[in-house]
């Protein structure tokens, strides 16, 4: 079956360990992995506090904003 996207929701930083950078190690490593695996298109859907560490790693305001559609699968 073909995967139209993977998601990866909910990075977090606990409130004590904010602004050591741990954040950002993390967007850069998946972002390599990502490019390793011949993956060059990252969409994503930043808060207003998680835009910095984003922006920093190279993101930039997309053109169109992004939007979700979740469906009830069939009974069986």
């Amino acid at each position: 079956m073909d995967h139209p996207g993977h998601a990866l929701d909910g990075i977090v930083t606990d409130a004590p360990a904010r602004g050591r950078g741990h954040a950002r190690r993390i967007v850069d490593e998946l972002v390599d992995w990502l490019h390793e695996a011949s993956i060059h298109y990252i969409q994503l859907h930043a808060s207003e506090a998680g835009k910095p560490v984003y922006e920093a790693a190279g993101f930039v305001t997309g053109r169109y904003p992004g939007m979700d559609l979740i469906t009830t699968p069939p009974a069986r």
